[in-house]
């Protein structure tokens, strides 16, 4: 997520990069999509004052407000608070419509409970994996293929082993 912060500063301190933050990446992207500046060490006391304050252990806070200032959030980006809000609301949709047609008893507030029970989960498990606390791509492995659902509850109950926290816990209508 970006916290609304229009720009972002990547480095190593032997390479450096500042890019915009106000759209969302494509899978198609390259590296230097929204890329304002990059620099390598060798290039610190050569680059600009504006351009290497931005990467200095202790950042001027001017340097940043004069690169923010150069690029503005440009018309038809998306920031991606509302991008991932979006794709959660299109989940919320598919999910409510194929619960629903497998459990026509289920009453509204029982559908929207199950719907959101799901995204958490989701949301929870993939944040897991982007901060290398369960191995990252393992959630796409359970959503490729047949019975997609029962692999998912499998996945849960391992959740709720390994974590107690009552997001994973499948009372008796949630079983595959």
């Amino acid at each position: 997520m970006s916290a609304k912060l229009p720009l972002s500063v990547l480095t190593t301190f032997r390479n450096s990069q500042s890019t915009t933050a106000g759209s969302s990446p494509q899978k198609s992207d390259k590296p230097s999509v929204g890329r304002l500046v990059y620099l390598k060490y060798t290039d610190y006391e050569t680059a600009g004052p504006t351009s290497s304050a931005c990467f200095r252990r202790k950042v001027c806070s001017a340097a940043l407000r004069q690169v923010r200032c150069v690029e503005r959030v440009k018309k038809g980006t998306t920031e991606v608070d509302s991008a991932f809000l979006d794709e959660i609301e299109n989940w919320r949709s598919i999910f409510a419509h194929n619960i629903a047609l497998r459990n026509p008893r289920l009453s509204q507030r029982e559908l929207n409970f199950a719907v959101q029970r799901i995204i958490d989960r989701l949301i929870f498990l993939r944040i897991c994996e982007d901060r290398g606390i369960e191995d990252y791509g393992k959630l796409l492995g359970h959503l490729n293929g047949e019975n997609v659902y029962k692999r998912l509850c499998s996945l849960f109950r391992e959740a709720d082993d390994r974590y107690n926290s009552g997001l994973f816990s499948l009372p008796r209508g949630e079983r595959p």
